[in-house]
This record gives structure tokens, sequence and C-alpha cells, in this order.
């Protein structure tokens, strides 16, 4: 069989070619479907508290127990510093009683009593939840430390976004 060689100018791209034979090494990793809340544009609730409160959920059914769900997650963070300004942000597989899968801790430092700073917290963490029933991600929030007076989830935006990938 000869071989010849297609010059990409000479290919006319909004043709249809047929194609007969294999390829090998192009399973998995198709985007199956992908689900998101927007951008969420109101303050959360102001926790005083070390413990962790929901600041925004999702749910995705898998089409697979093999599937793979990435998550996309950004928050705007307004952080009240006392004799410290840092905030924790937790993202769990159901609710922020669940499994957590991710963690973020940071803050302002040095922070100056009573100012208030913002910053920006993303998760981007992929997880395999091994099941085909709905499941749901919560993203929580907490003051970081006793020296923080209160943080909460800013009205400037939130966005979760859950994409399920195929193995």
């Amino acid at each position: 069989m000869a071989l010849s060689k297609i010059q990409a100018e000479s290919m006319n791209l909004a043709d249809t070619y047929a194609f007969s034979g294999t390829v090998s090494g192009a399973g998995g990793g198709k985007l199956l479907q992908a689900v998101t809340t927007g951008y969420v544009t109101t303050n959360t609730a102001t926790s005083t508290s070390t413990t962790q409160a929901s600041m925004i959920s999702l749910a995705i059914t898998p089409s697979a127990t093999s599937s793979k769900i990435l998550i996309l997650c950004q928050s705007t963070m307004e952080i009240v510093a006392g004799s410290s300004g840092l905030v924790t942000s937790n993202l769990y597989r159901g609710t922020v009683s669940g499994t957590k899968i991710g963690e973020y801790y940071g803050g302002i430092i040095p922070a100056t009593s009573g100012n208030t700073s913002y910053i920006v917290v993303s998760h981007n963490i992929l997880d395999a939840p091994s099941t085909t029933n709905s499941t749901t991600y919560t993203v929580g929030f907490a003051k970081g430390s006793g020296g923080t007076t209160s943080v909460r989830g800013h009205a400037i935006g939130r966005q979760l976004t859950l994409i399920e990938i195929g193995a």
C-alpha cells in the first residue's frame, strides 16, 4: 500500500472522512455531564465559630461507579480580623458532617484588629465516589482561629461546578 502525505492546507475540514481501523489508547477521560450552581452573589451568614457552616452545595448523579467527579469551586471570603485573620474552608462529600475530601486554611497575616479583608478560596479536586446514586458536594467554612473575629462567604460571588469524567 502506498503512503501519501496530506498537507493540512489541501484538506477541506468541512468534509466528512470515513475511517476504518482501530485507535488504541483513546479510552476513558470523556466528559459525561456537568452541573453548576451558576454564580451565587448573596452573602452567607457570618460565622463566629470554628465549626464548619455550609456555604454552597450541589448534587450530581454519576452514570457509572467507575466515574470520577471533578469538583471546581471558587468563593470569596470576607474576614474580620481580631488578633489574626484566618479562615478554613473544607470540601465534603455529603453535608458538612459528611466525608471531608478537601481542605483550605489561610488568611491575612499579620492581621490588624478590626480590619476587613477579602481572599479567594479555591477547591479543585478529583473524587471517586464509586456510586451511581445522587452525590452531594458541600463547601463549608469557619473562622480559622480563636483570634479571628468573623468570616463569611461574600456577595462578590461563589461558584461550584461538578463534572463527571468517564473511566
